[in-house]
């Protein structure tokens, strides 16, 4: 009988000593040590670990990572983000940041970026982008998203940038602007050149390039001359 007893307090002492490791010992084990980051552009770390709220030496449990995507969807420049928990002891970032397009006139001449999706955002790090000037310029501001009629441009630059960049490279700004038949009518004006090409038709890749030869033609020509009017059937020296 008494060996039972030993037995059991020995079990019971083990038992003890575990729960009081796992106690002492286990929370640091759970202590986030360590934080990987994954992007595609450069980042003040410091003020990223601040607006997450993670500071050194805290639990990995106190992470809540619903708020933390909260406090990363207000950056409207992130086209994509995940946060997720790796125990015991590390939490992984991953970012992927919009593409600009375009730059693009806002509110009270506000300028903004403009990715393939038509959204419009700020912070980018690319400015040899094409300027582009709406005629809504006064709606537009940092989040919203360019739809309809006026995303047919954003589409345009985007074919462009992917497969035909130094047509897109050569393009420095495009006035867009809304006629009384409510179609869009659209100002080319080139890196390399000081003249207007209106385009009064449509704009894809096509007239781009013929408003770019035409616009070369005249430079040539009738080095004056600084707008043309590009009709689709050709153009007119103004």
């Amino acid at each position: 009988m008494q060996w039972k007893v030993i037995v059991f307090l020995v079990i019971l002492i083990f038992i003890f000593v575990i729960i009081l490791s796992f106690f002492f010992l286990g929370r640091s084990i759970f202590l986030v040590k360590h934080i990987e980051i994954k992007k595609d552009f450069n980042l003040n770390k410091d003020k990223l670990l601040k607006s997450l709220k993670i500071y050194p030496l805290r639990s990995i449990w106190q992470y809540r990572i619903k708020e933390m995507d909260s406090e990363l969807s207000k950056h409207v420049y992130l086209k994509e983000y995940k946060i997720r928990k790796r125990y015991p002891d590390t939490l992984v970032i991953k970012m992927k940041i919009r593409k600009p397009i375009a730059k693009i006139v806002g509110e009270k001449g506000n300028i903004y970026y403009i990715d393939e999706q038509g959204i419009v955002f700020s912070g980018a790090q690319d400015n040899n982008n094409p300027l582009l000037l709406f005629d809504i310029h006064e709606k537009i501001r940092n989040g919203i998203e360019i739809k309809g009629k006026y995303k047919e441009i954003i589409d345009q630059l985007f074919y462009l940038k992917m497969d035909h960049l130094d047509l897109y490279n050569s393009i420095s700004q495009i006035e867009i602007n809304n006629n009384k038949f409510n179609k869009l009518e659209y100002i080319l004006y080139f890196k390399t050149m000081n003249q207007k090409i209106y385009l009064k038709n449509k704009i894809d890749v096509d007239s781009i390039n013929k408003a770019l030869s035409c616009a070369l033609f005249v430079k040539n020509r009738y080095s004056a001359t600084e707008k043309l009017l590009f009709t689709g059937n050709g153009f007119i020296v103004m």
